[in-house]
């Protein structure tokens, strides 16, 4: 089972790598701040794991802090930056 945990989490680790470097990936600068924090938080949790995998827990809440970070971010990119460009369209046409 610990297997199963550190390799997920290192595969995690990878995917927030290949995103941070990609020059496709238009995250902005919150959003590789908060990838490079996912990753490191993830190479923490497999270090643990592998380590002293009774302590599990200390390290799964940093990595909930930055996956969490991670979904408010994406939550206000949904939900506020439309309504905010709305509202800048709206007052470049009454100049």
């Amino acid at each position: 089972m610990v297997i199963v945990f550190i390799s997920a989490h290192l595969l995690i680790a990878l995917a927030c790598c290949w995103a941070v470097m990609r020059p496709h990936v238009a995250e902005g600068v919150l959003g590789k701040f908060s990838l490079i924090v996912l990753c490191f938080a993830s190479i923490a949790c497999a270090a643990w794991g592998w380590i002293l995998p009774e302590t599990v827990d200390r390290s799964e809440t940093v990595f909930a802090v930055a996956a969490a970070g991670l979904a408010a971010r994406c939550y206000w990119i949904k939900a506020c930056r439309p309504v905010r460009r709305h509202i800048k369209r709206r007052i470049r046409k009454c100049n």
